[in-house]
Parts: structure tokens; C-alpha cells; sequence
């Protein structure tokens, strides 16, 4: 697990070899040049500032699983390229079987609650798209929370 400023674009690429299962939370970046995540400044930083981390396909193989607790990971804008336009589709076009984004702004603490009970569910061995339907019914549940902008706010796309 990498955390704060150890979450470099170099100890993710190091690490991400032997992973089976990447998290992400935090933000992204998506324009028509590039699709990549914001991630720690690295040793060569000159100013200190957050630096941009794109995975390469070799890294990615491995990955069952890549979930991203961030704003819009898979919004999706029309635009003229042949190059991914959002995470869940580099991902998957580098070799992840299932990726979980969300589809537009969510509030932290719904963030928060609905990766909870995904993470508890796949803890438990159920599979990945049962466990998107029981969080999603969870969030459903919660007073203030029962309409489709909250429990609808995650998807999973898969290969």
C-alpha cells in the first residue's frame, strides 16, 4: 500500500508487477492529450508539486481489479482520438479485467461508505459484479441517499 508521498509514479511502477488489485483515490486527469492520475512529486521534483503517473500496459497485466475513489474516473467525452479517452478504458486496453469508476462527482463520505461495503463483500468472496449490486443497494438503503445520483454513481466495466 502506498500512501501520501511514498505514492510516487516510480514506486507505483515498481510495486504494481506483483499486484493483483490497484486503489486509487485521488484525482485524474482527462483531456483530449492525455488520460493520466495525479500522484506524489518524485525524487527529481523541482518544485514539490504533483506529478502525473499514465500506466503502461506490461505493468498492468496482472491486475483483476483496478477501483478508483475519485471524481469522474469514468466520464466520458466525445473527442477525435484514437487514444484512450478515460482511465477505465487505458486500463482495460492494458490488460485489467475489471475496473470500478465512477461516472460523475461524488461526495467523499458516499465514497467512503460505498468502497467500504465493495471492498467488505469482496473480502467475503463474492464476485465483483455481486459485490457492485449489494454496495449499490446498501447506498440505496441509506436515508438522503435513495435516489440514482448516489447509488448509480459507480460502474464497473470489464473486458
Amino acid at each position: 500500500m502506498l500512501r501520501g508521498t511514498a505514492a510516487t509514479a516510480a514506486n507505483i511502477e515498481e510495486n504494481l508487477s506483483s499486484a493483483t488489485t490497484l486503489h486509487f483515490a485521488g484525482h485524474a486527469v482527462t483531456s483530449s492529450q492525455m488520460v493520466s492520475l495525479l500522484v506524489a512529486p518524485g525524487a527529481d521534483s523541482v518544485d514539490g508539486t504533483a506529478d502525473t503517473w499514465r500506466p503502461q500496459a506490461a505493468g498492468c497485466r496482472k491486475l483483476a481489479l483496478v477501483v478508483f475513489g475519485a471524481c469522474s474516473t469514468a466520464r466520458y467525452d466525445e473527442m477525435e482520438t484514437v487514444a484512450p479517452q478515460n482511465l477505465p478504458q487505458l486500463f482495460l486496453l492494458a490488460g485489467t479485467q475489471h475496473v470500478v469508476a465512477s461516472l460523475w462527482d461524488v461526495d467523499s463520505l458516499l465514497v467512503s461508505e460505498f468502497m467500504k461495503k465493495l471492498y467488505s463483500q469482496i473480502r467475503s468472496g463474492i464476485a465483483i459484479e455481486a459485490a457492485m449490486r449489494q454496495s449499490m443497494a446498501s447506498i440505496r438503503e441509506k436515508k438522503g441517499w435513495e435516489s440514482p445520483y448516489y447509488w448509480a454513481s459507480f460502474a464497473l466495466i470489464t473486458r
